[in-house]
């Protein structure tokens, strides 16, 4: 048969389906695969797959408008095996399914567990009469833990599903049920998902490391550096330019044409209720849950990164900016300097590096971009810490783009000033300091 990748419908899973025994435009077997990561150990993952009939499971099949999901118990069973039951529901024209399958556990070695599902010609009394179809089902599901340097609990879990469907049912059907088979991973990772905990304990270490670990700068990132405070330095100097609205009162929008180019670069300013080290963190922790989460309010639709070192990583990513224009791509080279007066810089620029390479796509349109950002420590209000956060892009989109598409662009660009700013947001901890002055 053929096989295709398929786009997951499930953010993070890896999907592969292969169709066989083809009549016509209808397929009577189907093969899939699917990858993923969870945030918890191959035992814990193991058991939730093996837990047939958990509160949660059920809550899910009931949504998914299924008839019945059953554990057949005779006294009998091993307690690593189980007989199991699930009644599909299909389509008007097409008769429901019937799958009775026998669950077995093992656990393969130290740091992995399977479960395999294999067919029962078990005969199932429903207490009433049902006109189903019976289902041929087969999967292993494997879980294997991951060594983890902050300690918390990792596995990968990958799905091998082999699904006969008792006849041969539409193509466009079986494109959908298979990925819902193969959704029983996504829903182990929402289980366990601890994406707020796994970012926090990163962010934290990257921070100590902006504070307390000294840093080797190569000729090469020394002047990058050097352009990304020039920058800076010069639209702040610039006294020539035109506000834009902000959609936070806290922040504070401009457009400037440096040296009087006709190029406009953008600025936004804001103070943030956290320390320099922890804002620097949090803009260049690009491989964040929460930035892959967010990604698409920055527009983007897909992200590459390779790390060099502790303080540099190239980045390529590919934009849907406005539903007018083209896809755009870029690729960049971001890096972190500590100065000595306390301020830390973060520079986003343009290059040449092989990374990404690969990646461009001849339809869409390269973007020429150049960014900083400066983080410089203010006064503590009480116990809580203060930066001046200022962020400066220079961003050349390239291709006629509208200028009422461009000035809906820019502050949505400059928002993730916004975003950092909500973030850190402690202002009911500076009111109660202040009322008490």
């Amino acid at each position: 048969g053929d096989s295709s990748l398929s786009h997951p419908p499930f953010e993070g899973v890896e999907m592969k389906i292969k169709k066989k025994d083809r009549k016509g435009k209808k397929i009577g077997v189907a093969l899939g695969k699917a990858e993923v990561t969870a945030d918890c150990s191959a035992e814990e993952a193991a058991a939730w797959y093996f837990d047939f009939c958990s509160r949660e499971r059920m809550n899910i099949d009931r949504e998914a408008g299924n008839i019945a999901r059953l554990e057949i118990q005779n006294g009998e069973e091993r307690i690593n095996e189980k007989l199991v039951v699930s009644v599909r529901k299909f389509p008007v024209m097409i008769k429901n399914r019937e799958y009775v399958n026998r669950l077995i556990w093992r656990r393969n070695d130290k740091t992995s567990m399977s479960v395999g599902v294999w067919p029962s010609d078990k005969i199932i009394d429903y207490g009433s009469a049902m006109s189903l179809v019976k289902g041929e089902a087969k999967a292993i599901f494997k879980a294997t833990n991951i060594k983890n340097a902050n300690g918390k609990s990792r596995c990968k879990l990958e799905l091998l599903q082999y699904a006969g469907a008792g006849g041969h049912i539409p193509t466009s059907l079986v494109n959908i049920k298979i990925p819902n088979t193969l959704k029983v991973l996504h829903d182990i990772v929402s289980t366990f998902q601890c994406d707020e905990d796994v970012d926090k304990t990163e962010l934290e270490s990257l921070a100590k490391i902006i504070k307390t670990e000294h840093q080797e700068y190569d000729p090469e990132e020394e002047e990058a550096i050097r352009k990304g405070k020039e920058l800076y330095i010069k639209c702040m100097e610039d006294e020539n330019f035109d506000e834009i609205e902000s959609l936070d009162d806290r922040v504070k929008m401009k457009l400037v044409h440096v040296d009087g180019e006709s190029l406009v670069t953008g600025v936004a300013t804001t103070v943030v209720d956290a320390r320099v080290e922890e804002c620097a963190a949090y803009e260049f922790y690009f491989d964040s849950r929460e930035f892959k989460r967010k990604a698409k309010d920055y527009y983007i639709t897909e992200i590459h990164i390779e790390h060099v070192n502790q303080h540099t990583f190239y980045f390529f990513a590919r934009r849907k900016l406005h539903k007018l224009l083209s896809n755009r791509q870029d690729k960049s080279k971001i890096i972190w300097k500590k100065e000595k007066d306390g301020k830390v810089l973060v520079d986003i620029s343009d290059t040449n590096h092989q990374h990404g390479s690969h990646l461009m796509n001849p339809g869409s349109i390269n973007i020429s971009n150049h960014s900083v950002w400066v983080f410089k420590p203010l006064k503590d209000i009480g116990e809580v810490p203060q930066t001046a956060v200022t962020f400066t892009t220079k961003c050349n989109l390239n291709g006629s783009i509208p200028p009422s598409v461009m000035n809906w662009i820019a502050p949505n660009y400059l928002s993730a000033v916004s975003g950092m700013r909500k973030r850190f947001d402690r202002s009911k901890e500076i009111d109660a300091t202040k009322r008490l002055q």
